[in-house]
């Protein structure tokens, strides 16, 4: 996957140098981005964004878990073409008191297999929390 070989951010490392992310780091971040779009964030792909944020207010009700699945899949191939998803699973569980969306992406990066679990909340003020993990 040469697109996502190495990407460079505006922080710097510890040796003053810009720092730079492995392919799946990349991926990783270039999905985290496609989750927080909203549909029009992008102009030249108005359709593009997942916008997480919506499933967020319904956690304790429940989730239409497929819809979203549906969403990541149709989506994906809008700004990472090249990458074949693998069985992509969305749950929710506790964590600390609250709701927790977790959804669960495997890759395939230079014949590594690997997923990366992101997770989005809320905090107690309603502010959007969110991370990402790889799993081997």
């Amino acid at each position: 996957m040469s697109e996502f070989e190495k990407e460079v951010d505006f922080n710097l490392n510890n040796f003053g140098e810009p720092q730079t992310y492995d392919s799946a780091e990349s991926l990783a971040k270039v999905l985290l981005n496609l989750f927080l779009l909203k549909p029009g964030s992008l102009p030249s792909l108005p359709h593009v964004g997942i916008n997480i944020q919506q499933y967020l207010y319904n956690l304790d009700d429940g989730i239409d878990v497929d819809g979203l699945k549906n969403k990541i899949y149709n989506q994906c191939p809008q700004l990472v073409p090249h990458i074949a998803l693998g069985e992509v699973r969305v749950f929710i569980t506790p964590y600390k008191n609250y709701s927790v969306l977790i959804v669960s992406v495997p890759i395939a990066i230079d014949d590594k297999k690997e997923t990366i679990l992101y997770g989005f909340g809320r905090d107690e003020k309603g502010k959007l929390l969110f991370n990402f993990q790889f799993q081997e």
